[in-house]
């Protein structure tokens, strides 16, 4: 009987635990979104790394981080973030779409129009109009 409680009680505290890092990963998210907007980007790009290490796992903290990067113009780190993201969440169609516009602004036209394409697939409208457009 001690044993299932001991178990139960760990059980219980590991969950608890587990959940109030998540809270502090959303915490840190929600600040580097606002410290984004109000263009501090160093200070969002802590917050939002602080987020990541919290929960890894989570396709939106490396969207944000890309959004980041992409504002400081470190647009191959901004890529690798949002293919992180796509690999969290293939049908991330915002990462989908800053795939496609990166690697249009690093000169790479096949590759942009592979990412446009998909986001099409995804059924991004503005995606299937940049497709049409520049890819064929």
């Amino acid at each position: 009987m001690k044993r299932k409680l001991l178990i139960f009680i760990t059980l219980f505290l590991s969950q608890l635990f587990f959940s109030q890092n998540l809270t502090i990963a959303e915490n840190h998210n929600d600040k580097a979104i606002d410290e984004l907007m109000n263009g501090n980007n160093q200070t969002a790009l802590y917050e939002i790394n602080q987020a990541i290490k919290i929960n890894p796992k989570n396709a939106n903290y490396y969207y944000i981080r890309g959004m980041i990067l992409q504002k400081m113009n470190d647009l191959n780190k901004a890529l690798i973030d949002y293919k992180k993201t796509l690999s969290l969440n293939p049908k991330h169609i915002d990462a989908t779409m800053k795939c496609a516009v990166v690697y249009a602004k690093l000169n790479d036209k096949t590759k942009s129009c592979e990412y446009f394409k998909r986001a099409c697939n995804l059924g991004e409208s503005k995606a299937c109009d940049g497709y049409y457009k520049f890819c064929n």
